[in-house]
């Protein structure tokens, strides 16, 4: 699933922080960093302070999961005998 251009975007970064439960300079640190956070884009929020969420993170975040291919662990690091 991809986001849609019309679709409505009603969270705030503290609300989408506190469902998916991190702190909400996590996800501005990733958008200002990666241009997203676990594919997700805001938009700027009207009164111009702040990041606006599409309605359904969530959902987008649950599908990316069940497509996305789960790689190593992190550290876990494979030693090649000689």
């Amino acid at each position: 699933m991809t986001q849609r251009k019309n679709e409505p975007y009603t969270l705030t970064t503290a609300e989408l922080a506190t469902l998916c439960g991190v702190v909400p300079e996590t996800l501005r640190i990733a958008y200002r960093k990666h241009g997203h956070w676990r594919g997700l884009v805001p938009r700027r929020s009207p009164k111009g302070s702040g990041y606006l969420w599409p309605a359904r993170s969530l959902e987008l975040l649950a599908e990316r999961a069940r497509t996305v291919k789960p790689g190593r662990p992190p550290g876990d690091r494979t030693v090649r005998e000689l």
